[in-house]
């Protein structure tokens, strides 16, 4: 099935096409909306739309507008198996989702590829900054924190998320490995950390354990 959103707004200027999708701000970021905030919707948006084996993309004209369009799979079934979108609410309900603070573009796609396998709703911030608006903007189950960000590094990003969310895990992701290192990043109020370069298992092995104790 085919759905479509229209409106009549600003429009995408063509260089913003490739990253509309990643990004969470406004397409003109020099203009302060009346909604202001980072612009999220597109990217939860496609996330849940690629859970569901669907597709998104849009058609735009600056100055007159965009057409969103997404599809989703459908298949006719019989009576005595609707219960079967009960169960898929349920599945989504029960997704987690995980926000990685990484300015690096290669490490966030790694960590992301790392994560597709436990079908987790990822998204990310570049600084510490987005890290922290993010926290407070949404219902984050985890974070993977990298230490150097720019603007706001991560751990003063950690404590200002522990004033407002005491108990969600945070991970931090490190290359120092000296104990005098490490002690500082455990006094941030992080619960955990795990040393660059990041292995896949370790990192799933973690994630399980801290969300298994939520």
């Amino acid at each position: 099935m085919e759905f479509y959103v229209e409106d009549t707004g600003s429009g995408i200027p063509k260089n913003m096409y490739d990253i509309i999708f990643k990004r969470f701000r406004q397409a003109d970021s020099t203009t302060k909306r009346a909604f202001g905030g980072f612009g999220l919707g597109l990217a939860i948006s496609k996330a849940y739309i690629e859970m569901l084996n669907g597709k998104i993309w849009f058609n735009s004209t600056e100055g007159y507008g965009s057409t969103f369009y997404f599809t989703l799979p459908f298949s006719q079934v019989k009576k005595n198996k609707r219960q079967h979108l009960s169960e898929l609410i349920t599945g989504l309900d029960d997704t987690r989702m995980i926000l990685i603070a990484e300015d690096d573009d290669s490490s966030y796609e790694l960590l992301e590829q790392y994560l597709a396998d436990r079908n987790y709703l990822v998204i990310r911030a570049k600084n510490g900054i987005e890290a922290v608006e993010l926290c407070k903007t949404l219902q984050v189950d985890a974070v993977l924190m990298d230490i150097k960000m720019p603007q706001m590094n991560g751990n003063e990003a950690i404590r200002k998320i522990r004033e407002f969310l005491p108990f969600v895990p945070i991970i931090v992701e490190t290359g120092f490995t000296g104990p005098e290192d490490i002690n500082e990043i455990l006094k941030t109020g992080c619960d955990d950390y795990i040393l660059k370069p990041i292995d896949k298992e370790s990192l799933l092995s973690l994630l399980e354990k801290h969300l298994s104790e939520d």
